[in-house]
């Protein structure tokens, strides 16, 4: 699964994703990531499976634009699970260090 990050406003700022199993919310600020604070986002944020989080953390290009890819193993257990994923991006001039929070996606494992 490849996402498409986009927050053009924030162009050249890095970034990190997350995937959990819920979508919580998780509160930043005034705002939320709709994300759950489960063993899959700590997972997912911790850069101790870059095979399966691929390119989770990173800086977002001169248009504000990058890429992230979830590499969900092959396995049967896993069929008909919620997954969903956010990013944020990161400003040290914001009061939380979070600037843009994305939409979250939400999709279920088939294969």
């Amino acid at each position: 699964m490849n996402f498409a990050l986009t927050a053009p406003n924030e162009a050249g700022k890095p970034y990190l994703c997350a995937t959990s199993l819920g979508t919580g919310p998780i509160p930043i600020d005034t705002r939320n990531v709709c994300l759950t604070a489960d063993a899959v986002l700590f997972l997912s944020v911790s850069g101790l499976a870059p095979t399966v989080f691929s390119s989770y953390a990173g800086t977002l290009s001169a248009t504000g634009t990058g890429g992230a890819s979830l590499n969900i193993p092959k396995v049967a257990a896993l069929v008909g699970i919620d997954i969903s994923t956010a990013f944020v991006t990161i400003d040290g001039t914001a009061p939380s260090g979070i600037g843009s929070i994305s939409d979250t996606d939400t999709f279920k494992i088939t294969v």
